[in-house]
């Protein structure tokens, strides 16, 4: 089971999991036909595959979202800005809560992994 270890594993990419669910999909469509379409037998099988499953429990939100939903919840002020050092992009996060300012400027290899790591921070 090659794209269960890679799942399971945290390495796998979008093309992987894209592979994988067509075989989960072939493997249920499989049981579900030579079980006389039985839906309890599909899950029983196609259930340890899956596992761990993926609960609102056990799934981390985005950090960018989670500073997004913060800050709106919780009505705080919130300034991003976009520049550029060394050619990379550099996004700096600005969150006041209370008088106080929180704020971190990272860069990345693109303004969408340079927010990600400064919202992280931020929070």
């Amino acid at each position: 089971m090659r794209c269960r270890e890679k799942i399971i594993g945290y390495q796998f990419c979008a093309h992987s999991v894209y592979n994988c669910s067509y075989f989960i999909e072939s493997l249920a469509g499989a049981v579900l036909v030579d079980s006389g379409y039985n839906k309890e037998t599909v899950w029983n099988c196609v259930r340890p595959i899956l596992e761990p499953l993926a609960t609102l429990d056990t799934m981390k939100v985005h950090p960018v979202r989670e500073l997004d939903e913060l800050c709106r919840c919780e009505a705080y002020e919130k300034e991003i800005s976009v520049s550029d050092i060394d050619g990379k992009p550099s996004v700096t996060i600005e969150v006041k809560v209370n008088g106080i300012s929180y704020k971190d400027t990272r860069c990345g290899i693109n303004k969408k992994t340079a927010k990600k790591l400064a919202a992280k921070t931020v929070l």
